[in-house]
């Protein structure tokens, strides 16, 4: 029997936010997240344990251990890296055979039971854990397509403010649901960085944005900035690893916090320790 495994996933951005009832859609970038999960005290993660046995309906305690963090509430997928990672080292430490859409499925109740998401965030658990990018129906639970993005460098910006899903002003995104038929219109035809834009503007006329770190970009060689979906965090996509550099020194001397990335289009992977 596996005792403890080694779970590797990373962070995504949002592509079309959810809360309206418009598609959903996120994108992987590099920002590693990374679980050790074996049996034992769950600890603070009680709640993730109980519903890993519920999933896989076992007995006992499962005690998670993150090695690696993505900063938390800033709109880059924390919560959905960690129920994801949660359930399939659980899944490999059981010798279960889930996986696939119904994994997810599992994982986007577990979200919304534990209060993690208001959706359930298909969308970012299969961008997760497939790679690329991910259109998901959240309100049915299905995901429409997944889809390759072009291997270019993306720059983070943090924010010292914090945005947990249920803080945001759900209401005030389903009365501008059609606003976002721009947005489903731009990810049917894959045009994923124009749609990630688009949809930015529109959440942070919502929830406010860091007008700073996205005019610094787009005046800094970025070919597209814009809030990660309810933010707080900012993403810039620029041709080259040269200009990103050149631009994450700017914002740094602004005493801004950066992290350098780019998308990812593998998926998580499980190493047994």
């Amino acid at each position: 029997m596996v005792e403890s495994v080694r779970v590797h996933a990373d962070a995504a951005v949002t592509v079309s936010c959810a809360f309206s009832g418009a598609l959903g859609s996120a994108a992987k970038i590099d920002l590693p997240f990374t679980m050790d999960v074996s049996r034992g005290d769950p600890g603070e993660l009680r709640g993730l344990s109980r519903e890993c046995s519920r999933a896989f309906s076992v007995g006992g305690e499962f005690h998670f251990e993150v090695v690696d963090r993505i900063p938390e509430a800033q709109g880059l997928k924390s919560s959905s890296a960690l129920v994801l990672s949660a359930m399939i080292g659980v899944s490999r430490l059981l010798g279960a055979e889930l996986e696939g859409e119904e994994l997810l499925r599992l994982c986007a109740e577990a979200s919304v039971r534990l209060g993690l998401s208001v959706t359930g965030a298909l969308d970012d658990l299969s961008a997760i854990y497939y790679g690329g990018v991910s259109v998901t129906d959240n309100a049915s639970n299905r995901i429409i397509f997944t889809d390759r993005m072009p291997d270019l460098p993306v720059l983070v910006v943090e924010s010292s403010d914090r945005r947990i899903s249920y803080s945001a002003r759900v209401d005030e995104y389903r009365k501008m649901r059609r606003a976002w038929r721009a947005v489903e219109n731009l990810l049917m035809r894959r045009e994923f960085l124009e749609a990630m834009v688009i949809d930015g503007y529109l959440c942070s006329l919502i929830e406010g944005s860091d007008g700073d770190a996205i005019s610094t970009m787009l005046l800094n060689s970025a070919t597209h900035a814009c809030q990660s979906g309810k933010g707080p965090a900012v993403v810039g996509v620029f041709r080259n690893e040269g200009d990103m550099e050149r631009c994450a020194s700017i914002l740094e001397s602004k005493g801004r916090r950066v992290k350098r990335s780019r998308f990812k289009n593998s998926g998580i992977w499980v190493e047994h320790i």
